[in-house]
């Protein structure tokens, strides 16, 4: 597994977590996009709101591909992995 499919399972996993509770519309929708590509939501530790980080996370993952999101498409895996982490502040 490359670093870059490494780090963006990771990032899906550490996000996923974080869209399972306490968040609006673009969270949710971000949750069953994952769930719906094939990847597993992980469970969250604790609750956050779907606002900054989150929310911007949220929108990267409702724009990518399922392919993108499974690490399939390696141009768009790329682009999401760039999106999720203009996302930090």
């Amino acid at each position: 597994m490359s670093f870059r499919t490494a780090w963006l399972a990771f990032a899906l996993t550490a996000v996923a977590g974080a869209l399972t509770t306490g968040c609006g519309d673009v969270c949710s929708e971000a949750e069953d996009r994952i769930e719906g590509c094939g990847s597993a939501v992980s469970e969250a530790s604790e609750e956050e709101e779907c606002t900054g980080v989150v929310e911007c996370a949220a929108e990267c993952i409702n724009d990518a591909s399922c392919e993108a999101i499974r690490g399939a498409d390696p141009e768009g895996a790329n682009a999401l992995a760039g999106c999720l982490t203009a996302c930090k502040p």
